[in-house]
Formats: C-alpha cells, sequence, structure tokens
C-alpha cells in the first residue's frame, strides 16, 4: 500500500528534505501500512499537509509535477537479506577485478551499503573496547 501526501498553495517554499516546491506535487510514502506511512509523514515531512490519499491516479491531473519524492520502508528481514548479499559480494570478489561486470556489481554493493549505512564486515574495527 502506498499512501500520497499532498500540500496546500502555503506549501510553495522548497522542502529541505524533498528538494521541490511541495504546493506542485505529491510525496509517496509506501512503508507497508498506512499507520506507518502516516508516521514517517510526520517525522520527515512534518506535521503540516493538505490531504493523504490511497490512490494518486487522481492526483496527477491536480498537481503538474506529479510524484515529487518517494519514501520507502526497507523492512528489517530484507535489511538482513541485502546484508547477506552484500557480505557474497565480498567473498567472491576477493578484491578488485578488471573485469567490467563484476566492478559495476561492486559499485552497486557499495551504494546500497552507503545507503543502509553498513560498514562490511572487513572494514568493521574490532579492536576491543577494554584495549590499551
Amino acid at each position: 500500500m502506498t499512501t500520497y501526501i499532498t500540500f496546500g498553495p502555503d506549501h510553495a517554499n522548497l522542502h529541505p528534505h524533498v528538494g521541490a516546491q511541495l504546493n506542485r506535487g505529491y510525496v509517496a510514502i509506501d512503508t507497508g501500512t498506512r499507520d506507518r506511512d502516516i508516521a514517517a509523514a510526520l517525522a520527515v515531512l512534518g506535521k503540516q499537509w493538505a490531504f493523504d490519499y490511497q490512490d494518486a491516479d487522481r492526483l496527477d491531473a491536480r498537481y503538474p509535477d506529479g510524484e515529487i519524492a518517494r519514501l520507502t520502508l526497507i523492512g528489517e528481514r530484507s535489511q538482513k537479506e541485502i546484508v547477506g548479499l552484500i557480505e557474497a559480494t565480498f567473498a567472491a570478489a576477493e578484491g578488485d577485478s578488471n573485469d567490467a561486470e563484476i566492478e559495476a556489481l561492486q559499485a552497486v554493493r557499495d551504494w546500497v551499503s552507503a545507503l543502509l549505512d553498513y560498514t562490511p564486515a572487513h572494514e568493521r574495527d574490532w579492536t576491543p573496547i577494554d584495549a590499551a
């Protein structure tokens, strides 16, 4: 389920997290449930918006910029699966390669790691806390 958040004409300024004029488009939020969508909207967009909808088809005609941003929640199970895939690519690649396909996949792996703020196992500082 996706919730679409719209804003009134008094929201013509750029939003710091969206980077667009809110009154010309809508923000799509997909976290799995409407309640979590609304909670995400409050956390990221604040308390001021006009309406929330479940169907974007009617919105496109009223909002010339259409979907100006999308907030998506990646569930814990999916994050763990992604982490496993990231670690598997490090194990399979074992260092740099000149193969274009491998380097492209490594770039995606690194981008997803940054997106999730995930530090691969081989890059973590395992220094004991009580070490001098």
